[in-house]
């Protein structure tokens, strides 16, 4: 029992990484908002958004684990940790330029 408590506290000591898992929701496919239908933008505007909130969590996941473990990683694994984070937050806001761009072309379009 005692070996199974101190393994536990060294488990809760050395486990200092949160499990970030990356978000496996995508936007499959961007319409092309000149051709598109109605039905086309609507099934990208789900798929943006669930993209969009998977990824914000993930973003927030990083930036708990990054805090939390700022004094504790070594600056090669907090550079990785902080350029994950900044791709992450890059690709949501080029997905969401991109269908935002469609969008445009769609309202123009029809």
């Amino acid at each position: 029992m005692r070996i199974l408590t101190i393994l536990a506290l060294g488990l809760l000591a050395g486990g200092h990484a949160l499990a970030c898992d990356y978000p496996s929701e995508r936007v499959d496919r961007m319409p092309n908002g000149t051709t598109a239908t109605m039905d086309d933008m609507l099934e990208a505007q789900g798929q943006v958004r669930d993209y969009v909130a998977a990824m914000e969590a993930y973003i927030e996941c990083m930036d708990e684990d990054i805090d939390a473990n700022r004094e504790v990683y070594d600056e090669e694994r907090l550079r990785v940790m902080l350029q994950r984070r900044d791709a992450a937050v890059e690709q949501v806001r080029e997905i969401a330029e991109d269908f935002n761009t469609q969008v445009r072309l769609y309202n123009e379009a029809n």
